[in-house]
């Protein structure tokens, strides 16, 4: 019988640790819990090890203090950071600085070293502590650390195990380890199960082996084993047990059984699939020593083994980098991120080094950075003209940059540059871009005759600033353009210098879209902006709104004060910085394919680069081949609301920037696009956007003996979760869509099973024409059907078709924010085939 996995056994490897674990956990520590630069509040913390949770007791009764999150449990968090690495912090040590200013004697009141943070959540929250001593500080970090580090390191079978055990621990109401019937049949709701009760306590009475072996006096309860057994018998998967007796003797699995399996019905290679790779599977899953001496697998490790990552429906391979990395830059798709600063909505949100390094950590490759003149001579970035609160220049610098830039991903870092500040402050940006990160920075001239980009593997480790150049050509007057309401605008008031922003004072004066949350694709989940006098028209005059102007045109703006400054353009310090990625205005596909340069780059507002596409897009498709483009969210998505990325994929644009800190759906299919290739945040295109001799028009008409015919039976689900806020079964349903191309999007729903959410089965088969599967993905979204309401998404799962593995597969489901919700799962059965009903070479 599988036992449940607890923290002890977690610390089996760890005997060092064990007795600061018992201290922590026995006596704990009084912390200062930080929330801003004088406000401190001293806690008792705990690490709790029956709940595997970090706590703290409040010792207010307060309402603002009952709001407050008291524990953390170990599976939510991502890091334990030392010393002044937060945003609160920042504050605190703008505070010491300052007071230590004053001090005779400059000496701080806090130790750095004693302090550190516990990053957490999907939101990257924190707790800023501060401990009585070093040592205090030095023993929780390593700890938590170290459990972090096992937790991550945990295979599926353990996370599934570990989530049993939490499952156990919720339904133990009065604590005694054991479970009594009436709190097996609020476990049986929380899982997501509507049961008669007879039925239920039948299996209850049959899983109490205690009861049965006669002990006195006869327990009516549940152990931890025998909720294991009860957890089993409600789990049973007929789908699985008649898959397994097709190729089972006396009931296992020999290892030439195995690999006949796999071959069969997997489609592995038989090259690689050998009868001793089969034994070592068999070792691998198999829990019973006697059959894995005979070299056999039970029921109970195959199931394991359709769990595990190799049985995946996204290829295990293409978790690692896999992908040629020495094509040039302009051949890949690069993950960015929109705004990285904010956290929230573009108008009062707050900004956040946190923004940077969540982004950086998640595998994005190109940060955005809004700079602007700020109090006590210091660069600042923030959302100008907004109420987003300002952090400043350097600590983006010192606090995620330099100290994450490389840590999930080798390849190189763009520093998108929105330059509005004087020449003073633009120096300082140039210094502190030197000093901060040194060596780091990438600073060689491009060669005026390049033909491509160098590529990622060249550039690895290296931070490029994307940005406007200093030009030597003489400054033409601002051209100066009339808005709908007849009121007299500079082209400066519209576009910022990088093109990436509309001045929001002008927002009134100019015909701006309006988001439409009723409509849009993916059924609202993605906000599209939407126009009172319709869509603009699609015709080359339409396109000379310039979004990049003339980096040395001089202009008057108003600052945050209210005052008249006269800007400059970008100085010669700053330029330097500026080599492989230098942003140019726009004029046309065909000036850019005569004069461009392979280092110059356009950025495009979402609604101009899609009229191009709807006219252009073959040319668009060629630009993309040899020069960088970047797409940015129109600036009436105030919200954060995000566009579809898909159509600018497409067409091979590489920087499609996306607000990060919002929870929708372009987001889930950035994340699955990035997933691939090791989550390096470069992917590279297909040659259908790479080739120059090779011509593709993502609307254009399709060749009918190219493609593939997938077959998808969605046979059955496991642990689908709860709707957010209900307490109520669930009656799922599945919807199976392609996404890619339009000709080639398409969508299929499964029936409802009602009142199951815990095993629920379809048996039911569907078939996708897919014309263009190199830029096409398989999205998976499971949701509740309401009687009354909405559909809620329960959970989703989207694979790109050059990560898709076929046969009987496991679909693991995550929350659009991309985080696995352990143990959901669909299994499905996949086939992709050529249209003439050829298999894939």
């Amino acid at each position: 019988m599988a036992q449940i996995v607890d923290i002890h056994d977690i610390l089996a490897n760890s005997k060092e640790l064990e007795d600061v674990l018992k201290s922590l956990n026995q006596d704990g520590s009084h912390l200062w819990k930080v929330r801003g630069a004088s406000k401190w509040f001293r806690r008792k913390f705990l690490l709790d090890i029956n709940e595997m949770a970090v706590k703290y007791e409040p010792t207010s009764k307060s309402s603002c203090f009952q709001k407050q999150k008291k524990n953390i449990d170990l599976s939510e968090i991502k890091e334990i950071r030392r010393g002044w690495q937060t945003d609160t912090f920042n504050k605190v040590e703008q505070f010491e600085l300052k007071r230590r200013a004053k001090k005779a004697d400059g000496k701080s009141s806090v130790d750095e070293k004693a302090c550190f943070s516990i990053i957490y959540g999907p939101r990257n929250d924190t707790w800023d502590l501060i401990a009585p001593t070093i040592e205090t500080a030095e023993k929780w970090v390593r700890v938590l650390q170290h459990l972090v580090s096992l937790y991550r390191s945990q295979d599926e079978q353990q996370s599934y195990e570990r989530w049993l055990r939490k499952q156990f621990n919720s339904a133990d109401m009065d604590k005694n380890k054991c479970l009594s019937l009436a709190e097996t049949m609020k476990l049986l709701k929380n899982l997501n199960i509507r049961m008669d009760e007879d039925d239920a306590n039948k299996l209850f009475h049959e899983a109490n082996t205690r009861k049965a072996s006669g002990k006195n006096p006869p327990p009516e309860v549940l152990d931890e084993e025998e909720f294991v057994a009860f957890y089993f018998k409600l789990l049973r998967r007929p789908e699985i047990q008649d898959l397994f007796d097709k190729y089972a003797t006396n009931g296992s699995l020999t290892a030439s059984k195995l690999c006949q399996f796999l071959r069969e019905e997997q489609g592995e290679d038989p090259k690689t699939t050998t009868d001793e790779e089969c034994n070592n599977l068999i070792k691998i899953y198999e829990k019973s020593g006697e059959l894995r001496n005979k070299g056999e697998m039970s029921l109970t490790a195959f199931v394991k083994m359709l769990l595990s990552p190799r049985c995946d429906i996204f290829d295990n391979r293409h978790k690692t980098v896999y992908q040629d990395m020495t094509q040039p830059l302009s051949h890949y798709w690069i993950a960015s991120s929109h705004n990285t600063y904010l956290v929230g909505n573009q108008l009062s949100g707050a900004s956040s080094v946190e923004g940077y390094v969540d982004a950086l950590k998640r595998g994005c490759r190109c940060v955005e950075l809004d700079c602007w003149d700020g109090e006590n001579d210091e660069p600042i970035v923030y959302h100008g003209y907004t109420l987003t609160t300002k952090i400043l220049f350097k600590e983006i610098l010192s606090d995620a940059i330099k100290p994450y830039a490389f840590l999930a991903s080798r390849f190189p870092v763009i520093l998108s540059l929105e330059n509005h500040c004087s020449e003073p402050y633009q120096r300082k940006m140039a210094e502190y871009l030197k000093n901060i990160l040194g060596d780091m920075l990438y600073v060689v001239d491009p060669d005026e005759d390049m033909e491509f980009l160098p590529s990622p593997e060249k550039l690895q480790g290296k931070v490029l600033v994307k940005a406007k150049k200093r030009s030597a050509k003489p400054v033409p007057p601002p051209r100066r353009k009339s808005s709908s309401s007849g009121v007299v605008t500079t082209e400066k008031e519209i576009d910022s210098i990088d093109g990436d922003s509309a001045d929001i004072r002008t927002l009134n004066t100019i015909p701006t879209p309006s988001v439409n949350t009723a409509q849009g694709v993916d059924d609202g989940l993605l906000q599209s902006p939407t126009y009172a006098n319709g869509p603009p028209k699609a015709s080359m005059e339409s396109l000379d709104d310039s979004d990049d102007s003339d980096p040395d045109e001089s202009i008057d703006y108003i600052d945050g004060t209210g005052s008249s400054v006269r800007k400059k353009g970008v100085t010669t310090e700053l330029s330097s910085l500026v080599n492989l990625i230098q942003a140019v205005h726009f004029h046309s596909f065909d000036d850019s394919m005569q004069s461009g340069k392979a280092y110059h780059m356009s950025s495009f507002a979402e609604a101009k680069a899609l009229r191009l596409i709807e006219i252009q897009a073959s040319q668009f498709v060629d630009y993309n081949k040899r020069q960088l483009s970047r797409i940015y969210p129109a600036g009436s998505r105030t919200s954060s609301s995000n566009f579809d990325p898909i159509d600018f994929w497409n067409v091979g644009c590489q920087i499609v920037a996306l607000n990060y800190q919002t929870e929708d759906a372009s987001n889930f299919y950035n994340f699955a696009k990035f997933y691939e290739n090791g989550s390096c945040g470069y992917v590279l295109k297909p040659e259908i956007l790479r080739n120059p001799k090779t011509k593709f028009h993502p609307k254009g008409s399709m060749n009918e003996k190219k493609g593939v015919m997938v077959k998808v039976e969605v046979i059955s689900g496991q642990h689908i979760p709860k709707a957010p806020g209900s307490s109520e079964v669930v009656d799922p349903y599945t919807e199976i869509k392609v996404l890619g191309i339009p000709a080639d999007r398409s969508k299929q729903t499964t029936k409802v099973v009602p009142n199951n959410g815990f095993n629920p089965v379809w048996e039911q088969s569907y078939s996708f024409r897919v014309y263009c599967p190199e830029v096409a993905m398989l999205y998976f979204r499971v949701k509740d059907h309401s009687q009354s309401g909405s559909d809620m998404p329960l959970g989703h799962c989207a694979v790109p078709f050059s990560s898709i593995t076929t046969g009987y597969r496991h679909v693991h489901l995550s929350s659009l924010k991309g985080v696995a919700l352990t143990p959901a799962s669909l299994f499905i059965h996949i086939t992709v085939k050529n249209v003439d009903g050829s298999p894939i070479k």
